[in-house]
């Protein structure tokens, strides 16, 4: 008789992969291609999200480009078996948005609960 699996085994075996997971999966390993279909993916959110913190376009739109650099830089940290892809991706835009904006500039991204990033 097969041993039981565990819960969280149990979990990876039924879940299906989320799309963005398996991107940044990739973007870990260079994917440049990874890092495109993540953007087209997921700008449009993303970037919605800046726009509560950030009322001028083009400088929500700046501050969303460093967002993506800093997920080509920190994707190693990406765990697929522990992370959810929406809750990493807001907090390097959170802590992204910090960086450009300062506290007082991303306070609305610090404010409540975090939102869903679909």
């Amino acid at each position: 008789m097969a041993p039981a699996l565990s819960l969280s085994a149990r979990r990876a075996v039924a879940a299906p992969v989320d799309p963005a997971a398996r991107l940044i999966a990739d973007i870990r390993n260079h994917d440049r291609q990874a890092l495109r279909a993540l953007y087209d993916l997921k700008a449009p959110c993303l970037l919605a999200l800046l726009l509560r913190a950030v009322p001028v376009q083009a400088q929500a739109e700046d501050v969303l480009a460093d967002v993506f650099v800093a997920i080509w830089r920190q994707a190693r940290s990406f765990d697929m078996a522990r992370d959810d892809a929406g809750v990493w991706l807001f907090a390097v835009l959170r802590t992204t948005a910090i960086e450009a904006l300062g506290c007082a500039g991303a306070a609305p991204l610090l404010a409540g609960r975090q939102p869903a990033v679909a």
